[in-house]
């Protein structure tokens, strides 16, 4: 298999907090089932990961403060119990909001950090 580059790993990164921001509340279950409970979760695990983060950090993707964020959302992420990964819970939990205002957060200092780097 394949390595990612590291323009993919960037894509992924950004793709994995933009399907757990605050506009998450606005969409339907299917879209939050999608979203949350398959590509978050699979992104939290890879592409949130250290090395991944290490990766983007070293080669100027990210910042210090975005690497730090993403390392916290993480372990943020992964301390919810299997059994409140619903969207019950994502609508409706105090440690689902937490995530998800982290990693809005993190979305907003990331494009503007994307920003920055065009000009």
């Amino acid at each position: 298999m394949n390595e990612v580059s590291l323009y993919e790993l960037n894509e992924y990164f950004n793709d994995t907090l933009e399907k757990c921001n605050l506009g998450i509340f606005s969409q339907n279950e299917d879209t939050i089932e999608c979203n949350v409970l398959e590509d978050f979760y699979s992104g939290v695990h890879s592409f949130l990961h250290v090395n991944s983060l290490s990766k983007l950090f070293k080669n100027g993707f990210i910042n210090e403060e975005i690497f730090l964020l993403s390392q916290e959302l993480r372990e943020k992420a992964l301390m919810i119990p299997e059994n409140r990964w619903d969207i019950g819970h994502i609508r409706n939990s105090d440690e689902w909001r937490e995530v998800i205002q982290l990693s809005d957060k993190i979305l907003k200092l990331k494009i503007v950090f994307d920003s920055k780097k065009t000009l």
